[in-house]
């Protein structure tokens, strides 16, 4: 797929995440899974509630491998809900979606009828971009095909529609036809009902080279959108080309984009998404400056050139710069790839970006709760929500003060967990925090001093440090804090990986 599918598809499953999160009936009732396909077929969110989902970076990759991903479907699904019997309710009936680009590149036919015998009473949507072979692919065997253009504005719609659709099968519970319930939601914003029939002529499969196994990483290039900035871009993308390792650098520059919608939104996005960044920081421009350090507030490696390096403000003169001149750009390219290859290998950037491997443990979590919730409340439900990311590598972002903080360190470093106390101020530290602290099995990192993007109002910096730095945020509620409120709300509008605990 296209760099701007990708981000298209990665802003429309956003949304609708953002869109259940924003329902308590979705909150208490909805989990969701996906699996995605290339390639090969894997999970990349496994089944979740819809506050614990992690969004990953999606990848382009050769091929379509619908028949393995409908054979993962039938596995995942059969294996992750709970059947209905005498003794359990069990799970509803679920809402599959299938979305396709393009026609399979993989024998699918045996595992299509494979679906439609395990699940021939669960609504399948098939979900193809309009007057390509996916439409008849998916006709073949799903209920109902939308057909939708591919811009990013259609592929919101459509993940609007599939979270209105979500809503009506809520709403039926266990009673009625799903699948006539789920045609009776309107298809709006471009997109259009196909009816399924049983019969088509289906092309031949696209043809794919497979020994293209690059895995992709995606690079942003931040720089000045000038013409005159033309052929500095070109030599960071050739750069790119050249690191030799078994991943693909897939550089993009924010000036390319022409798709409606606001650009500081693409902004943020392109900046979440990146998993490096390539700055240019020529004539100080204030757009760079603010994007370079958005990029190192979100711990993203982010590798700075520049002409006139000695003019730089004295916040980027600590900082490695590759000084280039418009005269000697070869040069530029050779340094380049060699910065790009270290900052892979000290970053272990490669391991991180494999899309089409299972989304990893959080490597950064950020623990806080209300100060005076139930002690014996808040004991439990840190034990049972950190319990299952423990000795996995993890760094722990914890408040320093309070039931919920002290606790949430004790529990921590008792089994030997690497933890940072952040603060308010200096001296905001409980009395059992600042022992651990002065012995020296937790780092204390003090909020006041420390520079947070202005992108939460409302937020403390403590708050905003702990959110920016993590993966994923466990925040404990005792239903009264204003506080921890605003620190859930925010992260609902951001659409941040959260888990609430109620204490």
């Amino acid at each position: 797929m296209s760099a701007m599918t990708l981000d298209a598809l990665y802003e429309g499953l956003r949304r609708f995440v953002a869109q259940l999160r924003s329902d308590p009936e979705m909150i208490e009732m909805i989990w969701l899974s996906v699996i995605v396909y290339g390639t090969n077929a894997s999970v990349a969110i496994p089944l979740s509630d819809v506050f614990s989902i992690r969004i990953p970076n999606f990848q382009s990759s050769k091929g379509a491998s619908l028949g393995e991903a409908l054979e993962v479907l039938v596995t995942q699904t059969r294996a992750e809900t709970i059947q209905r019997d005498v003794s359990s309710q069990g799970d509803w009936g679920p809402l599959i979606a299938v979305i396709a680009k393009t026609g399979p590149t993989d024998k699918w036919l045996d595992h299509a009828s494979n679906l439609k015998a395990k699940f021939g009473k669960v609504p399948v949507i098939g979900c193809a971009v309009a007057g390509t072979a996916a439409v008849n692919v998916l006709s073949s065997f799903c209920h109902y095909v939308i057909e939708y253009e591919d811009d990013l504005d259609a592929t919101v719609s459509l993940f609007q529609w599939l979270a209105a659709a979500t809503k009506a099968m809520l709403h039926l519970g266990g009673a009625g036809n799903p699948i006539d319930c789920v045609r009776k939601v309107p298809a709006r914003g471009g997109l259009r009902f196909v009816e399924a029939t049983e019969k088509r002529d289906f092309p031949s499969v696209e043809p794919f080279d497979e020994k293209d196994t690059a895995r992709a990483v995606r690079c942003l290039v931040i720089m000045p959108f000038r013409k005159d900035f033309d052929e500095v871009f070109a030599i960071v993308r050739e750069a790119a080309q050249g690191v030799d390792r078994q991943i693909a650098l897939d550089c993009y520059w924010l000036k390319d984009v022409l798709a409606a919608g606001r650009i500081t939104d693409d902004i943020v996005n392109g900046l979440h998404q990146a998993a490096v960044c390539v700055a240019d920081v020529t004539e100080n421009n204030p757009n760079v400056m603010w994007e370079a350090g958005f990029s190192m507030a979100l711990g993203t490696p982010t590798i700075l050139i520049g002409q006139n390096v000695a003019e730089l403000p004295f916040d980027l003169k600590v900082h490695r710069v590759l000084s280039y001149c418009r005269g000697s750009l070869d040069a530029l390219r050779c340094d380049l790839r060699e910065a790009m290859q270290q900052t892979i290998d000290r970053y272990g950037i490669a391991h991180f970006s494999d899309a089409t491997a299972r989304v990893d443990q959080p490597t950064a979590v950020a623990v806080t709760g209300s100060m005076l919730a139930e002690e014996d409340k808040a004991r439990r439900r840190i034990e049972l929500l950190l319990t299952p990311y423990l000795k996995r590598n993890v760094l722990w972002y914890c408040g320093s003060n309070g039931v919920v903080d002290n606790y949430a360190v004790s529990f921590l470093t008792a089994r030997r967990e690497r933890v940072v106390a952040v603060g308010y101020r200096a001296f905001d530290l409980s009395p059992a925090i600042k022992e651990l602290v002065d012995i020296g099995k937790v780092q204390f990192l003090d909020a006041s001093v420390e520079s947070v993007p202005l992108a939460f109002p409302g937020l403390s910096h403590r708050d905003v440090i702990m959110l920016t730095k993590s993966d994923l945020v466990v925040v404990f509620w005792d239903g009264k804090s204003k506080g921890t409120q605003a620190i859930m709300q925010t992260c609902h509008d951001v659409a941040k990986n959260v888990l609430i605990g109620f204490v």
